[in-house]
């Protein structure tokens, strides 16, 4: 989670890193509800997993400046919109592991959240630039990786 600033004020997102991804993007429906005008647009083609290639579409350019939860690191960042920009991603669920991540003075943000909908999907465009080269391996298999506006989780699914 962090929050997005909008017209409005500031407005929580929930965010997924794909650095599979080469662009960044926001839910349409996203910046309805921050009341933010585009900047400019652009049409792509994109190239999907297992080699499908889609028809050319013109996407709207938006400015987005991203801050972590506690209003102390920021970053602004361009993105395309889209209608939709993932499947369903479930919040991370309570668990034993819980304790090793208090232990190691980290902290999740996404527990449970209100609204599971991923709002903005961070591409390999600011991936890499968003990343302060902590990573921490927990014993549970879970990896974390700090981020400027907060920690992205890794693990390997059961399914």
């Amino acid at each position: 989670m962090i929050r997005v600033k909008g017209n409005s004020g500031y407005h929580k997102a929930r965010i997924v890193f794909d650095s599979g991804s080469q662009k960044s993007y926001v839910k349409k429906s996203t910046v309805e509800k921050i009341g933010i005008n585009p900047i400019g647009q652009e049409s792509i083609r994109q190239a999907l997993f297992g080699g499908n290639v889609t028809e050319v579409k013109v996407h709207n350019k938006y400015l987005l400046y991203l801050e972590d939860l506690n209003g102390r690191c920021s970053k602004e960042i361009v993105v395309l919109d889209e209608n939709i920009l993932c499947g369903r991603v479930p919040s991370m669920p309570r668990g034993a592991w819980m304790k090793e991540l208090q232990h190691k003075k980290l902290w999740i943000s996404d527990l449970q959240c209100e609204n599971p909908d991923i709002a903005i999907l961070i591409g390999s465009d600011y991936w890499g630039q968003l990343l302060t080269g902590k990573i921490v391996q927990l014993q549970c298999g879970l990896t974390a990786i700090e981020t400027v506006i907060g920690l992205d989780f890794e693990w390997k699914s059961s399914n």
